[in-house]
């Protein structure tokens, strides 16, 4: 959603001039505005894929969202209104990092402006509490590897602003959690690895939740 919300305000739109608002303030977007932008983009999805699964990822972020999305996965994908578990989503994965982990690898990283490849120049090592988080560089500072477009630093990833947005998040992932917890749908991954480590883990908890084979 974080890309979409990006494309958006990229593209100069009127709901792009808003996302940037937020965006720049450190401030979470009203759910319709978020709505509103995600809806089409899942249609598009559901029709076109191949997969009995979609992976939305930063949305829902409260309990308001995860009801909308209710509504918009029966468009969607045609699913009946009420699912034996009492919601439509199959998974919600909660992937926890330490504050202070987080906050330091967020000032850290950087996009590509051109292809929108991520890269980070923090490498956190604590040995002693197996925590093995290394930099991810590119070859030649400033460029990327992959298209050879310029390197740069969101406007979001601010330290500041990451603050900020994490005290949001925490008022709100409470409740959306409290919300689909009763349901049998929320696991727990702790991501304090590399990407690579972290990767496999990820996709091992999806397949062990959905009951799918292992890649």
């Amino acid at each position: 959603v974080g890309d979409l919300m990006r494309a958006e305000i990229a593209a100069g739109t009127r709901l792009g001039s808003e996302l940037r608002a937020h965006a720049e303030a450190g401030t979470l977007a009203p759910n319709d505005v978020i709505t509103s932008l995600l809806r089409p983009h899942l249609l598009q999805a559901a029709r076109r894929s191949t997969s009995t699964y979609l992976v939305l990822d930063g949305y829902p972020r409260n309990k308001a969202q995860a009801q909308q999305l209710e509504l918009l996965l029966v468009e969607a994908l045609g699913r009946p209104n009420a699912a034996p578990t009492g919601t439509n989503v199959d998974l919600v994965l909660e992937l926890q990092l330490r504050t202070d982990l987080l906050l330091r690898k967020a000032a850290g990283r950087q996009v590509c402006t051109g292809c929108g490849r991520g890269y980070n120049t923090v490498h956190i090592e604590e040995s002693l509490r197996g925590i093995h988080m290394p930099a991810i560089l590119p070859s030649q500072p400033g460029v990327c590897d992959q298209c050879g477009g310029t390197l740069a630093s969101r406007v979001d990833d601010h330290p500041d602003i990451v603050a900020r947005r994490l005290i949001d998040y925490h008022r709100v992932a409470g409740s959306i959690l409290d919300w689909y917890r009763p349901k049998g749908v929320v696991r727990q991954l702790g991501v304090e690895a590399s990407t690579d480590v972290c990767g496999p883990r990820i996709i091992e908890a999806v397949c062990r939740a959905l009951c799918l084979p292992s890649p």
